[in-house]
Parts: C-alpha cells; structure tokens; sequence
C-alpha cells in the first residue's frame, strides 16, 4: 500500500499519541506519553505543529510521524529530526521517506536561519545508525 505524508492537521493528536505509546511498547525506549504531555509539547512556541510535523498515512491510518525542530540563538541553529514508525509498519521504507520529507524542510529552513555553525541530530540513531548517517551527510 502506497503511504503519503502531509502535515500534522486538526483533530490528530490523540492518533500520534497511539503511534508513539505502540512504538515505545514494543521498543521500551521509556519514551510513552499522554494527550496532555504531547498537546503541551506542540504548545512550545519554536513548534509549529502545522509546520513542523509530518504524518505518514496508509489509505485513511497514521502509521508513522516524524518531527522537526529548530533551536537557534545567536552562533547556531540546530535542527531536531525525531519520529516513530508504527511496529506494524516498519520496515517497508517508511521512515526513509519521512527522513526525506524532515530533511527538505530543514534544508528549506537553513535558508532563513544564516547562522554558521549549524547542528542537526536524529534520535532514531539508537535503532537506525544510517539515518543519523543520512543526517550528518546532508548538504546545508
């Protein structure tokens, strides 16, 4: 089945709660969380959930997400890279196009960000060492 991403909309926040909680299940990485908690996460005013988050979708099920943040101050911007891929749904190259669509938009950011010194990070390098190498290799 094909999967399309497009940006986080109204009305998916308790879905992303159930991806995150089946993938943290299944990978005990501790990282579970609540509708409160992930509603005052997309609060953060450097987060633009519409912006910012991504959801892969498989027919009319969310099945993957991914999340990019910005932190800049003065010397840097350092661009966050984060998600999960449903452990139903892994492994069929999901997260490689999610990774794709987060890196265009970090690359498409860096243009207005004109700091030298710029970070990025992956946190899925514990489970999958060549995304965070896809991270390092990007051209900004």
């Amino acid at each position: 089945m094909a999967v399309r991403i497009r940006n986080y909309g109204e009305g998916d926040l308790p879905v992303l709660v159930d991806l995150i909680n089946a993938a943290d299940a299944v990978d005990g990485m501790e990282r579970g969380t609540s509708l409160q908690e992930l509603e005052e996460y997309f609060g953060r005013p450097s987060l633009d959930p519409k912006r910012d988050v991504f959801l892969a979708e498989a027919g009319s099920r969310v099945v993957a997400y991914g999340c990019l943040t910005t932190e800049r101050d003065e010397h840097t911007c350092v661009f966050r890279l984060e998600g999960e891929v449903h452990p139903e749904w892994r492994g069929q190259g999901i997260a490689t196009q999610m990774m794709g669509r987060m890196m265009a938009a970090a690359q498409a950011r860096h243009l207005s960000c004109h700091k030298t010194g710029d970070q990025h990070e992956c946190s899925a390098a514990e489970r999958k060492p060549d995304h965070i190498a896809e991270c390092r290799h990007a051209v900004f």
